[in-house]
């Protein structure tokens, strides 16, 4: 197994978590004043993504992981 990526998508402290071996599914996890884990995953799957994102959620945060999600497409594309 590959080591996971990770990429802080905001100053207030929502990050993005991906493995290699999948990279379709991003966990979505905020660390700012209330630290918590978003159990729900984000999937890709034939160029459309599935919104599966919590409400909390922002758009800025939401459009972030739609732009990781291409690159790791792109990074990674055995996973098509």
């Amino acid at each position: 197994m590959a080591q996971m990526g990770e990429r802080q998508l905001t100053s207030s402290g929502w990050i993005a978590s991906w493995s290699p071996d999948v990279p379709s599914l991003i966990w979505l996890d905020y660390m700012g004043k209330r630290p918590r884990r978003y159990q729900s995953v984000i999937r890709y799957h034939d160029g459309q993504i599935g919104y599966e994102w919590p409400e909390i959620v922002p758009p800025t945060v939401k459009r972030k992981i739609v732009l990781l999600l291409d690159e790791l497409h792109e990074k990674y594309p055995q996973d098509q």
